[in-house]
């Protein structure tokens, strides 16, 4: 590649961002909130007169001034409400008409005008989600639908699930359905509701839906632990059956049972027979004997 290329290159860019605006900066905040606006003019001697802007159905209507050293409102809703300090620009107390593209101009002396624009969204205040349950239950296990209600409709909705405080699965769904099986203990649905400027949360967990159902306390701590439960009772009539199986095998006595045992010993039907000597076996006896050949 040339080397000139690179040099081209961002020569390029930087002529044509030459005449570009600033960006507008993008400002969420709730009803009664304060937006806060960094324009980054240096206000002095020298600052002839700064104007904030509203722009209202295509046509800018203007809300402040900042002119000899003074700043000035134009009308008696904004006055307690917006200041036009060094550097940032503040409205307090908004409200959902606020809400709107604003511009900041100033006007140095020797110097170009400068001018940045800002876009306020206000949001209403999201509200505490209300969670709603309605839930089915069979034999073997108990089907739940969960609602993250929003009483206002104003705000988005979302679930984020938890296992052990940890988010393992976020759901973009206002309505959710789970089963009492796939749900343990350290398992809580989290519902979410929010807008760009705020959210508020509200949650469940296993406890809550066992007791929803009807289950008492006890009930549900069965259900949680069946496993462990089935497990144990396993273990313990493992041990009571080796426990009566010792018991009784010692009251029939050690020669009774070997008595028994021994006509399934594999020595029972094998014998060998020589010229000299013939090997036999007698079931009344305990141990083999070798008899003369007659």
């Amino acid at each position: 590649m040339h080397p000139l290329l690179p040099r081209l290159f961002i020569l390029f860019i930087s002529l044509s961002l030459l005449g570009t605006e600033d960006p507008v900066v993008h400002l969420n905040e709730c009803v009664n909130g304060t937006a806060i606006f960094h324009h980054g003019f240096e206000l002095g001697a020298k600052t002839l007169k700064c104007s904030v802007e509203k722009i209202v159905q295509g046509d800018a209507v203007e809300v402040a001034e900042y002119r000899n050293n003074g700043f000035n409102v134009m009308n008696n809703r904004e006055q307690q409400r917006i200041q036009f300090f060094n550097l940032t620009v503040m409205i307090w107390n908004l409200t959902v008409e606020d809400s709107g593209l604003y511009n900041i101009s100033c006007y140095i002396a020797n110097a170009p005008k400068k001018q940045r624009s800002f876009k306020i969204t206000v949001y209403e205040p999201v509200q505490k989600p209300v969670i709603e349950i309605d839930w089915n239950c069979a034999f073997t296990d108990c089907n739940y639908t969960l609602h993250c209600h929003d009483s206002r409709n104003s705000s988005s909705a979302r679930w984020i699930v938890l296992q052990d405080s940890k988010p393992v699965e976020i759901l973009s769904d206002a309505t959710i359905r789970t089963l009492l099986s796939n749900t343990s203990v350290s398992t809580e649905y989290t519902c979410v509701l929010h807008n760009l400027a705020e959210q508020k949360n509200d949650s469940i967990g296993f406890w809550q839906l066992c007791s929803v159902s009807g289950y008492s306390y006890t009930l549900c701590w069965c259900w949680i632990n069946w496993k462990t439960g089935l497990f144990m009772t396993a273990f313990i009539g493992i041990i009571f059956l080796i426990l009566v199986t010792r018991k009784n095998i010692k009251g029939l006595g050690v020669y009774y049972v070997l008595k028994k045992l021994r006509g399934y010993l594999p020595f029972r039907r094998i014998g060998f027979n020589s010229s000299q000597n013939e090997a036999e076996y007698r079931p009344d006896d305990v141990e083999m004997k070798v008899l003369p050949t007659k």
